[in-house]
């Protein structure tokens, strides 16, 4: 028989709730999900946030979760792929300045912001045993600044009738959560963790949707790229790509896209080799370095959706057919399409898409559409 495996989280409205014996949320949700999903036999338990690492340290846990990555869980457990995506914030009543390693920043006891500012050289944190005495704290004045998660305080100021936006905010930076499950389980359960993580991905993580924020950040993205859209380069090399496929088939397309994958298959690639070496790709690949990882990619189309120049190898040569064409270029907008956030398992980033109408250099007709692949974490990081 299988041995039951023993879960573990603590207290995070609305990540983690309790009411009598119900154990709910949103992340909890997730968890039971990617759980269920594989017939998995399990306790949930909720314990405050140090009797949880404790418990996985002394082998009394398999897995917990719900925690930033630690060197020292590190050493007795495996992270997963990411559960939630975090934006944290510094809230205050007076604007104190949480630059000042001296302030006094309030936290609760055992969370990933307590062990975050830790490492970052904080001197006077004042851990409590909630998110409520924590903003208590903060409007008696006992602590000049908070540390949480954008969530978590909107939630608690909610619960306690309190007005959210009465408060000075800044951003602090973007975490992931993920569950740290047991090495002595996963010695014993070899195929859990990839089972696991699949399974996280297929149920969605929590909060990778795309929030005012989110899309306010994104939009200055946006703003950016046109900065260095408008170079000549790029919509010549545009024009003349839509010149030179003036009279292309769709079989033409279909055979050139074959091609183009087929190539991305082998060490013979002629037409992936002429497109990442013209000059337009050469220009791309100077954008994404001069941007320190702001953008995973870049790749720009004619008016057929095909590829004019790029900074990586895409998959396929023709993006016609897809949302990122289909709603800059196919419908004739102005505005930026940013698609949806995923986890993208190769970087271990979050990742959004943005995609642009390239117009003439009048400026009112469509010749192309541009597509930036840009890592969500760096663009909030930028803030």
């Amino acid at each position: 028989m299988a041995q039951e495996l023993r879960v573990g989280t603590s207290l995070a409205p609305p990540y983690q709730t309790k009411t009598g014996a119900n154990i709910s949320g949103s992340v909890v949700d997730l968890i039971r999900c990617a759980l269920d999903s594989k017939g998995t036999d399990y306790t949930l338990s909720v314990v405050p946030w140090k009797r949880a690492t404790n418990s996985l340290v002394s082998r009394k846990l398999d897995i917990i979760f719900s925690f930033t990555e630690n060197a020292e869980l590190d050493k007795a457990a495996q992270f997963s792929t990411p559960l939630v995506l975090e934006k944290w914030y510094w809230y205050s009543e007076s604007g104190a300045d949480h630059k000042d390693k001296s302030v006094s920043v309030v936290v609760v006891l055992g969370s990933n912001q307590e062990g975050w500012l830790q490492t970052q050289g904080y001197v006077n944190i004042k851990s409590v045993s909630s998110i409520e005495n924590a903003m208590k704290m903060l409007s008696t004045g006992r602590a000049k600044v908070l540390l949480t998660d954008q969530r978590l305080a909107a939630q608690s100021a909610k619960r306690m009738g309190k007005d959210i936006g009465s408060l000075k905010a800044n951003f602090s930076r973007f975490s992931t959560l993920g569950a740290y499950i047991s090495r002595d389980y996963l010695k014993a359960n070899p195929v859990f963790l990839k089972s696991f993580n699949k399974s996280i991905l297929d149920c969605k993580p929590v909060g990778i949707t795309l929030d005012e924020t989110t899309r306010a950040v994104l939009a200055d993205v946006a703003s950016n790229i046109q900065t260095w859209l408008r170079v000549s380069l790029v919509g010549d090399s545009v024009e003349r790509a839509n010149k030179k496929h003036l009279s292309i088939t769709n079989q033409e397309i279909i055979s050139l896209d074959k091609q183009w994958r087929a190539e991305a298959k082998t060490n013979a690639r002629p037409l992936i080799e002429e497109t990442l070496g013209n000059e337009l790709s050469v220009y791309l690949k100077q954008v994404k370095k001069e941007h320190g990882g702001l953008y995973s990619e870049i790749f720009i189309m004619d008016q057929h959706g095909l590829n004019v120049g790029q900074s990586d190898v895409t998959s396929d040569y023709w993006q016609g057919d897809e949302g990122k064409f289909q709603k800059s270029f196919g419908a004739n907008t102005k505005q930026p399409f940013v698609d949806a956030i995923e986890y993208d398992e190769s970087s271990q980033s979050f990742q959004s898409q943005i995609s642009l109408t390239i117009f003439d250099a009048g400026g009112e007709t469509p010749i192309g559409a541009i597509t930036v692949g840009v890592n969500v974490e760096k663009a909030l990081d930028k803030q």
